[in-house]
C-alpha cells in the first residue's frame, strides 16, 4: 500500500514504522525487500529512507521508531502524505495523535497526495483497539484479517498455535479469531470490556 501511494503520487513522503525502529527492520523491513522489485528502490538504512523510483519526482518513505523522545521529536515539524504502523497494538493514544498529525504534505509540484494512513495490530487491550475497532467513525475502516486467511503461512502454523496456547482460551481466541474482547486474560482484576 505505501508502495503504491508512493508510486501514484511522485514526490510523496511517508512514514513506515513500529513502536520499536529494531524490530521494524528485523520484521516489516525484510519483508519489503522480500515483497518490492529491488530495481523500483533505493534503501539508505543508515538514515532510515526508501526512495522510491516513480513516473517524476521520486517519493519518498522515511522508517523507524517511536519508541524514545528523540524518535518523537521528529515528527514535530514533519509533513508526510501518509503513515504506516505494523504492530499499532504497541503504539500509544499520544503516538497516534502526534502521528496523525502530521499528514499535511503538499506534493512538489502543487496539489496534494491522497491522504492515507494504514495499521496492523493483533487484538490487545491498548490505543489502537479503542481508536479503531470500538470507536466508529465514517473515515476509519477496521478491516479483520485472520491467520485462516493468510495464505503465506507455513503448513501446520494454526495446529502449532492451538497446541502452545491450549491453556490460554482468550489468547487463542484473540489470535485465531481476532477476538478483540477476549484478549484481557484472567489476571486482570477490572476487565474494560465490563466497564
Amino acid at each position: 500500500e505505501a508502495y503504491a501511494n508512493c508510486v501514484e503520487f511522485p514526490g510523496n513522503r511517508l512514514f513506515l514504522g513500529r513502536k520499536v525502529g529494531r524490530h521494524l527492520r528485523q520484521t516489516t523491513i525484510e519483508t519489503w525487500k522480500d515483497t518490492i522489485p529491488m530495481e523500483a528502490y533505493v534503501i539508505n538504512e543508515q538514515r532510515g529512507e526508501i526512495k522510491v523510483k516513480t513516473s517524476g519526482v521520486p517519493s519518498q518513505i522515511n522508517y523507524g521508531g517511536l519508541n524514545t523522545r528523540e524518535e518523537i521529536d521528529k515528527f514535530k515539524s514533519a509533513e508526510y502524505g501518509g503513515i504506516y504502523i505494523d504492530q499499532a497494538e504497541e503504539l500509544t493514544e499520544n503516538d497516534f495523535t502526534t502521528l496523525l498529525s502530521r499528514v499535511r504534505l503538499q506534493l512538489p509540484g502543487g496539489g496534494y497526495p491522497r491522504f492515507k494512513s494504514c495499521f496492523s495490530a493483533n487484538p490487545a487491550e491498548c490505543a489502537f483497539r479503542q481508536r479503531f475497532v470500538v470507536e466508529k467513525h465514517a473515515d476509519r475502516n477496521f478491516i479483520q484479517a485472520l491467520a485462516k486467511d493468510n495464505p503465506h503461512l507455513a503448513p501446520g502454523y494454526i495446529d502449532q498455535l492451538r497446541s502452545i496456547y491450549k491453556n490460554r482460551p482468550e489468547l487463542l481466541a484473540a489470535l485465531l479469531d481476532g477476538s478483540w474482547d477476549m484478549v484481557e486474560g484472567t489476571n486482570i482484576v477490572i476487565k474494560a470490556t465490563w466497564v
